[in-house]
């Protein structure tokens, strides 16, 4: 862990932790293997404080220009951060190579390639009707649904061990609000990853590519074919690109997807974030999107 970060609600720095790792690291190590055998978490790897970041170049008498940072604390990360490394081990070989983000050896610029090259190829195939649909998803990570999290990872065989640690962390949640340096009453959290926490984007992914999965095995959702094969999507994390022949009937049962995805595990289109490229359409059929 880098030194110099900020604590969580107990004060207690990383480096408080590595000068005194020779006397921490048993009883830490007990703590964790008590709750991998089932047993709760300490109340303490239950809280957080939450401070607002004002984001760059805008309003800053407008909420929604500021970006939620969770404040967590260190012995808490450490074991979220064990779990996190072996459960990207898990994730490599079962994610889906479309998904690009969080996982070792995986890169944006695969994808970015792909994409180009298939604008580049409707721009050639003027007879292939064709949308790119940008998805934007709304709150992304705030909204998922812990239960069908925990029935995910459960279907995916990660074991039992693990599936405590997920358990005793998913259980119960709470935080305060840092606020012009006053902190607020204390409020429960029940959904969503947690915020700041190593094994976040990991848990979210292995969420979304349950979506991603109901997509490509879709027989009525038409990717775009270059010989044999088929491109129907790529995602970087939760942003997630739609490349569909067959516009009007592919985009209707794709958005029923998300919609059916979306009702069990907490997802939800934002529809004024997301874009739609139209390619090789006339202009009413474009209106039609």
């Amino acid at each position: 862990m880098q030194l110099g970060k900020s604590p969580g609600p107990d004060g207690l720095t990383s480096k408080y932790y590595k000068t005194l790792k020779d006397y921490l690291i048993q009883p830490l190590m007990e703590v964790c293997n008590q709750i991998m055998e089932g047993k709760k978490a300490p109340e303490s790897w239950k809280e957080a404080f939450i401070t607002l970041i004002p984001k760059v170049e805008t309003e800053k008498t407008q909420l929604k220009n500021y970006r939620p940072i969770s404040l967590l604390n260190v012995d808490y990360k450490i074991f979220a951060d064990i779990l996190a490394s072996r459960l990207k081990k898990v994730l490599n070989e079962v994610i889906h190579k479309e998904q690009a983000g969080f996982l070792p050896g995986r890169h944006l610029f695969d994808n970015t390639r792909n994409i180009i090259d298939i604008l580049e190829l409707l721009q050639t195939n003027i007879n292939t009707r064709a949308v790119l649909i940008f998805i934007d998803a709304e709150k992304a990570f705030d909204n998922i649904s812990w239960m069908f999290m925990k029935k995910n990872l459960e279907g995916m065989g990660v074991g039992r061990g693990f599936e405590n640690g997920i358990e005793a962390i998913y259980s119960e949640q709470k935080a305060k609000l840092i606020v012009n340096n006053v902190v607020t009453e204390e409020f429960k959290i029940e959904k969503g990853t947690r915020q700041g926490c190593p094994l976040s984007p990991l848990l979210f992914i292995s969420v979304l590519d349950v979506l991603l999965n109901m997509i490509r095995e879709d027989r009525t959702v038409q990717g775009i074919q270059v010989g044999v094969k088929q491109y129907k999507l790529k995602a970087f994390a939760d942003d997630l690109v739609l490349t569909l022949q067959e516009p009007e009937s592919s985009t209707k049962r794709v958005l029923e997807l998300i919609q059916e995805f979306g009702r069990v595990a907490g997802f939800k289109l934002n529809k004024q974030k997301t874009k739609v490229l139209a390619k090789n359409l006339t202009s009413t059929e474009t209106d039609g999107f």
